[in-house]
């Protein structure tokens, strides 16, 4: 869990956003085509204020899936994606990573980013 504003957040809090872990990874990526994979640490103050601007464009965005994962308890992803730095996006398309988006940005820079990347997905 994450905390927002000082308080503990559930899923319930951003209800498009699957929490994923690593054994549930693989299942998450190869189920969907078009997903988006949010990596966080749990007491990251960049990581508490990224979230609510990637909740905002999952709502915004229904034909992507968004997924999170806490990097501190699931160090075999974070080494399988060569994440070093967070908060880190991580952009699938048919299962394949499409393009790694480092740190903090704006909700528009982000948007245009995932898009970007499905655009040009089939070059």
């Amino acid at each position: 869990m994450l905390l927002k504003n000082g308080e503990l957040m559930n899923n319930n809090d951003y209800d498009r956003i699957t929490e994923v872990c690593d054994d549930s990874l693989n299942e998450f990526i190869n189920t969907h085509d078009r997903c988006v994979l949010l990596c966080l640490k749990e007491k990251c103050p960049y990581c508490i204020q990224f979230l609510p601007i990637v909740s905002s464009i999952a709502q915004e965005m229904p034909e992507v899936t968004f997924a999170r994962i806490n990097i501190d308890e699931n160090k075999k992803t974070a080494k399988n994606l060569n994440v070093r730095t967070v908060p880190t996006i991580i952009v699938f398309y048919q299962h394949s990573v499409k393009k790694g988006i480092i740190g903090m940005k704006s909700k528009f820079t982000i948007q245009n980013d995932i898009r970007l990347a499905f655009a040009t997905a089939h070059f």
